[in-house]
């Protein structure tokens, strides 16, 4: 439980809940027809400022801010976080190469 909403007033925190807030009104409107919307947080591992636990009040519930986020969301499967390095390496997609590439290109470290 939150001891209030301002302690997600703090990045990425904030971000988190307005995408989450985002998330379940296009779930409750079934935009494009879908029937679940979760929120796929991407990052690179190597993005030290972003593992910063910004929100005091949040520390102590977990090592990093999606560890936390992940803990705060209480339905299964409606926040994920994946790596950049993960996702782009295991990439698979015939029909994505060109945007697999491009990241390649554009962040040689997942290469």
């Amino acid at each position: 439980m939150l001891p209030g909403i301002d302690v997600l007033y703090y990045e990425p925190f904030y971000q988190f809940m307005r995408q989450q807030f985002l998330a379940a009104k296009m779930e409750a409107a079934r935009e494009m027809g879908a029937d679940v919307v979760s929120l796929l947080h991407i990052s690179p591992d190597e993005n030290g400022d972003f593992k910063r636990i910004t929100s005091p009040l949040l520390k102590g519930l977990g090592a990093t801010p999606t560890d936390i986020w992940r803990r705060l969301v209480k339905k299964e499967g409606f926040f994920l976080s994946v790596r950049t390095e993960d996702l782009f390496r295991s990439f698979q997609a015939d029909e994505m190469q060109d945007w697999k590439e491009y990241m390649q290109d554009r962040y040689t470290w997942l290469r």
